[in-house]
């Protein structure tokens, strides 16, 4: 007679969803800054970078709230796991971060102006550089959280092993 239903009732929940949003949010935001910040100014049409630059802050800063949020009900409505509190914390930071980089700035550079027509007016992707240094240390506070929130997340996805 097989006995498996005695042992699952001891497996730990796992934290699968904070996991996947953790590492989609990362993933998507490492790929959208490696586009842009590392090219050199010479490959990059005067106006082209600083224009995408100002586009692409405010949309990765209101995902990481969209991220930190989700994560937060995932945590709020799963049973109690491994690593929680690490898990909601940097799920805190994370949208902490993300609101104030995607809110904050000076007034055409925020998520409250990304739709209009024509975005700010940056000469060269150095100035852009320049002009949005603190969103773009909020947004680095917001990678460090996510990769904090992964970790904990992945540490949490190990199974023990329950010597018999």
């Amino acid at each position: 007679m097989s006995r498996t239903h005695l042992y699952r009732a001891v497996r730990r929940p796992r934290p699968t969803g904070s996991a996947l949003l953790f590492a989609l949010w990362l993933g998507a935001a490492l790929v959208g800054v490696a586009a842009i910040l590392p090219l050199p100014a010479a490959l990059v049409p005067a106006g082209t970078g600083g224009a995408a630059l100002a586009r692409l802050i405010p949309l990765v800063g209101l995902a990481a709230l969209a991220t930190g949020l989700l994560v937060l009900a995932a945590e709020s409505l799963a049973i109690r796991s491994r690593f929680r509190a690490g898990r909601v914390v940097c799920a805190v930071i994370l949208a902490t971060a993300g609101s104030i980089a995607g809110f904050s700035g000076d007034g055409e550079s925020n998520m409250l102006h990304a739709a209009d027509a024509a975005p700010a007016a940056v000469p060269t992707l150095a100035a852009a550089r320049a002009a949005h240094a603190a969103n773009l240390g909020w947004l680095a506070l917001a990678l460090v959280a996510a990769g904090g929130g992964l970790v904990c997340a992945i540490a949490a996805l190990r199974t023990e092993e329950v010597p018999i």
